[in-house]
């Protein structure tokens, strides 16, 4: 709905000394990774939140590869453990590293299978080799394949992954190769970037700006044609860089934070502080969005008391140009019942998703009357 008017077992001796050599990396051939130190303190670009967590041991998997943040857990994709052969998963834990349960990936890849992945509210998307991404959707129960997509334009692995939820579109890059902006139909921008060996993407939403994971290990902020930007810092996780999101973690508040994977021995996460300030001002929110349902639409930092329009569209973020900014809405868009925002500013609606609609993109922005404010804009795809 979118649219809007306006407005464990413990091995000892050889047994565990083969395990660890068997360790196996995906990564760049072209470059020796080291170890960095990080801050301590929080709310300072590079300190660390939480972690490490180690993701290998309880699913028995020394391939592990991407991360996201969906739904306040965590999920890691993983190729399988060496001792045992490929086994190409999706592994669920909570937000603190403990391990819940894995997901088969439905995929053609037949090298190391999903690494970087990308989450827009119950709907979760793997990149993987050939230029493939393959789509999910989580009901907060079970997680369901729904779609398998070669995009046209793409060349190599879809490895470090990320989208900007104002407009819809892509962004990876698989170690040094070329920079894409795309669609799941086509690339809508590529720049030659080899000065950015990157595994992991992350999207800030406040700046409009990628944080990738790159040699060092460390993580380097560019923008959306890949120049480099002044964040930066290097990171303590094991020899060789994975994949990456960027979001609001409860354990460093009003900043946003940073999960990384690690590839090494363990392979395992940890949290980290990018300095950004996070939750402040007129802040968007959409969950339950599942076909046959009743998602929620809410607002915070709203002005108190005041009105709150805010509306869908089905063909896009937009922008559509409006006196008091960009609606991130492309028309035709639909305005829904507007909402009042309570005394601390904060406002929430209910409405019914049709049957029959799920995989259908939706975009949805809300404006602030009180202040002649727009929010972030939200797009997510019905489960």
């Amino acid at each position: 709905m979118r649219h809007l008017n306006v407005f464990g077992v413990l091995l000892a001796g050889a047994l565990t000394a083969g395990l660890l050599t068997a360790q196996q990396n995906d990564s760049d051939p072209a470059v020796s990774n080291g170890i960095n130190a990080q801050s301590t303190a929080l709310t300072a670009l590079g300190s660390l939140v939480a972690g490490p967590f180690d993701v290998e041991t309880a699913p028995f998997d020394n391939r592990c590869l991407g991360v996201e943040e969906m739904g306040g857990f965590l999920w890691v994709t993983g190729g399988g453990h060496t001792s045992t052969g490929w086994a190409y998963m999706v592994h669920q834990y909570d937000m603190n590293g403990v391990y819940l349960q894995s997901w088969l990936q439905v995929s053609n890849a037949t090298a190391w299978g999903g690494r970087d992945m990308v989450s827009n509210g119950n709907t979760l998307y793997i990149g993987s080799d050939n230029a493939e991404v393959s789509q999910y959707s989580w009901n907060g129960v079970a997680l369901s394949h729904v779609s398998l997509t070669t995009v046209p334009g793409v060349s190599g692995t879809v490895r470090a992954f990320t989208q900007n939820p104002n407009t819809g579109n892509f962004f990876t890059k698989s170690f040094t190769g070329t920079f894409y902006e795309f669609t799941l139909t086509g690339v809508v921008n590529s720049v030659v970037q080899t000065a950015l060996s990157a595994y992991g993407f992350g999207w800030d939403d406040v700046n409009g700006t990628i944080w990738s994971t790159t040699t060092g290990p460390s993580v380097q902020e560019v923008d959306t044609s890949c120049n480099f930007l002044s964040g930066s810092f290097g990171n303590t996780w094991g020899t060789a860089q994975g994949g990456a999101d960027v979001y609001s973690d409860s354990r460093n508040p009003g900043f946003l934070s940073m999960v990384v994977l690690g590839q090494g021995t363990p392979d395992s996460v940890e949290v980290y502080d990018l300095g950004v300030p996070s939750g402040v001002g007129f802040t968007l929110s959409l969950s339950g969005l599942v076909a046959g349902g009743s998602a929620t639409i809410s607002v915070s930092g709203a002005t108190a008391g005041g009105l709150v329009r805010h509306g869908y569209s089905l063909r896009g973020g937009g922008p559509t140009t409006t006196p008091w900014g960009n609606l991130l809405l492309t028309p035709p868009y639909t305005e829904l019942p507007a909402m009042t925002a309570d005394g601390a500013g904060n406002a929430s609606l209910s409405a019914t998703v049709p049957a029959g609609t799920t995989g259908v993109n939706v975009w949805l922005h809300a404006f602030d009357l009180g202040s002649l404010t727009f929010s972030n804009g939200v797009n997510q795809a019905i489960g």
